[in-house]
């Protein structure tokens, strides 16, 4: 089988053999967790490596942990060494202890893949590799345009029923299902809201009084929160927190809101707005976490990415960056990080007032 090459993470993965650490790799449904975990495993002693994909048929027949515990250790004996691959594992029920018993018990080194993010502090130490929808440079599409259509692996096959099912399945399964919601309209109509309002900054309650504008009476602010929280921990949706320059402190209960693929967008408001600043956004910020940084947004400017001791300043603009409400945000900020306007517009080789003028599309392609 061919698989996408995604040498991101493998090379995370090839970084972490025998680190001491559970291995999870973490995404949405159909975000090509499995496809990874198989090339990763052929770089490995096949004599030595055991994977099991738990949404086969063939392993149906475990439901518990009891007897996750049962057929896991069968395969292995305390003399042997052994990768242990699993993926999928979330929908049997109390997995994680499993897990972390076959850990002390047993020399192995062990890799998960799971839709869920729920509960994994029962694990102890891991190493959490968040596999993202495909880049622009590994989509490998034609141009910037067409890659704005979507980034899950399945827009390969150009099969836009297959980033549908994909959506579907993933609220279905490790949302409703998952969590044992009841009322399924009340969450899809705020999933909807949530991605109609891709980029904008919102509190719980503010998202309440949307809902209250459309239904006969909008759950609490504790359920909204909860809903997202059980949107989030599956990966259909990520908050980015929101950073207030006056107080010099992030606000917890406020976030901007991007789905991981804008084919979900698109399914939800039918097609895709090249000139809208919170498509392009949303372009960065997954981009911005590809580099493995942390990421953080703001009023007056539309993302701050830190690692370590050094921060940047991101400002996201369509075409014309010249314009003032673009420009004079990022230039209000007086402190010495860098400072980056990303751009529709031809490239820019040189700084503005020491503001990197970049290209979208050139920055997309840089290694």
């Amino acid at each position: 089988m061919n698989f996408i090459e995604r040498p991101l993470y493998m090379d995370k993965l090839i970084g972490s053999i025998k680190n001491n650490r559970i291995k999870i790799l973490s995404g949405v449904r159909g975000v090509g967790k499995t496809s990874i975990l198989k090339m990763f495993q052929e770089k490995l002693n096949p004599d030595e490596t055991i994977y099991i994909d738990f949404e086969s048929a063939e392993y149906f027949f475990i439901t518990e942990s009891v007897g996750l515990y049962e057929h896991l250790s069968g395969k292995i004996t305390p003399t042997e060494f052994r990768y242990l691959i699993l993926d999928e594992i979330q929908r049997i029920k109390d997995w994680q202890k499993v897990i972390a018993a076959l850990k002390t018990d047993f020399n192995v080194d062990i890799y998960i893949a799971v839709s869920r993010t729920n509960n994994l502090e029962e694990l102890g130490d891991v190493t959490l590799i968040e596999i993202l929808p495909l880049s622009f440079k590994e989509s490998q599409c034609e141009n910037f345009e067409e890659y704005l259509n979507g980034s899950m692996p399945a827009i390969i096959t150009k099969d836009s029923n297959k980033v549908s099912d994909i959506f579907y399945s993933a609220i279905a399964q490790d949302v409703l299902i998952a969590n044992k919601i009841a009322d399924n309209d009340v969450l899809m109509l705020l999933l909807r809201i949530l991605i109609s309002e891709t980029g904008k900054i919102h509190s719980f309650n503010s998202l309440s009084k949307l809902l209250n504008e459309v239904v006969e009476k909008a759950p609490a602010v504790r359920t909204i929160e909860s809903y997202i929280k059980f949107l989030t921990d599956a990966r259909i949706i990520y908050n980015v927190p929101v950073f207030d320059f006056k107080s010099d402190h992030q606000l917890s209960r406020y976030a901007k809101y991007y789905p991981c693929d804008l084919g979900f967008y698109k399914i939800i408001m039918g097609r895709i707005n090249l000139t809208d600043i919170h498509i392009l956004e949303s372009v960065i910020y997954f981009e911005l976490l590809r580099l493995n940084v942390k990421v953080t947004t703001g009023k007056s400017v539309s993302f701050i990415a830190e690692n370590n001791d050094n921060k940047i300043y991101v400002q996201v603009s369509g075409r014309q960056w010249k314009r003032r409400n673009v420009i004079k945000p990022i230039r209000t900020i007086k402190d010495h990080y860098s400072k980056w306007i990303l751009t529709l517009d031809e490239t820019y080789t040189h700084s503005k007032d020491g503001i990197r003028i970049i290209n979208i599309e050139d920055f997309l392609r840089e290694e």
